[in-house]
């Protein structure tokens, strides 16, 4: 693949937004995540670095005597509303680029259900735990945190099961989710058992 190729793969699942029922190679998956992380991971300093000028300011003029609270309350929300439009800006797209990665495997779109009922769960859930973090003065837990805790904790192994999917090979041939897209259609394979 060259970076030409690269490149519009990055971009591909954005045209092909309504796209759920076809199959799409490993080329043609993995350097759209490579973009929605790296978007992510910029929109996520974007939103951290102004809290950084602010700690040099006062590690620079120790004069200066100011609430930290409001300023980490303004950079949680800063945070979370940022990497929230991050997701949602790639929600759709993503989703496609992984029922069809998904389809090429000849599994189930449904596959992918678990971790996102588990990432949203997760975004809502983080918020109301840190509101509850600064309503008790960070002295309490809020009884939401050991939830996310282990929402957390099924929600990476969702994901580590999805990402082993999306690494293999799709099928050589026609499965049920169309012709083969790197062409294997004339090679003659037993067909799978759908999963």
């Amino acid at each position: 693949m060259n970076a030409s190729q690269f490149f519009g793969a990055m971009f591909d699942p954005f045209r092909r937004l309504t796209d759920f029922s076809s199959r799409s190679t490993r080329p043609e998956f993995w350097p759209f995540i490579f973009l929605m992380i790296a978007t992510n991971q910029l929109l996520a300093v974007a939103a951290i670095s102004p809290s950084f000028l602010f700690a040099q300011r006062q590690a620079l003029n120790p004069d200066i005597r100011q609430n930290l609270e409001p300023e980490f309350e303004s950079l949680f929300k800063r945070f979370f509303i940022l990497c929230l439009a991050g997701f949602l800006i790639f929600l759709l797209p993503l989703c496609g680029a992984v029922v069809r990665r998904l389809h090429d495997t000849n599994r189930s779109g449904f596959w992918a259900l678990p971790s996102a009922i588990l990432l949203i769960f997760g975004f809502a859930a983080s918020w109301f735990v840190f509101n509850g973090f600064l309503r008790n003065g960070g002295d309490d837990i809020p009884p939401l945190f050991f939830l996310l805790f282990f929402n957390n904790f099924a929600y990476i192994a969702t994901l580590v099961m999805l990402i082993v999917f999306c690494v293999q090979d799709g099928t050589a041939g026609r499965n049920r989710f169309g012709l083969d897209p790197q062409g294997r259609d004339s090679v003659a394979v037993e067909p799978q058992p759908p999963c």
